[in-house]
């Protein structure tokens, strides 16, 4: 997803914004993760693309 860092949470570092919790170092993309207790986390990446690859494959393991 692509947010704004200083509109949506305030600036950068450890965040909480309307989606949840937030880990923003840099740019305005990231991914937004949904535990399977329904709260949200956005991880900040340069590398969204990919990091959204790895957390899928990682959760096909987690049984």
């Amino acid at each position: 997803m692509t947010y704004h860092p200083l509109r949506d949470f305030g600036g950068w570092g450890i965040r909480y914004g309307q989606t949840g919790w937030a880990y923003i170092v840099r740019g305005t993309e990231g991914v937004l993760v949904r535990t399977s207790g329904g709260k949200q986390l956005l991880i900040g990446s340069q590398r969204a693309v990919e990091l959204d690859a790895a957390i899928g494959a990682m959760r096909g393991k987690a049984k």
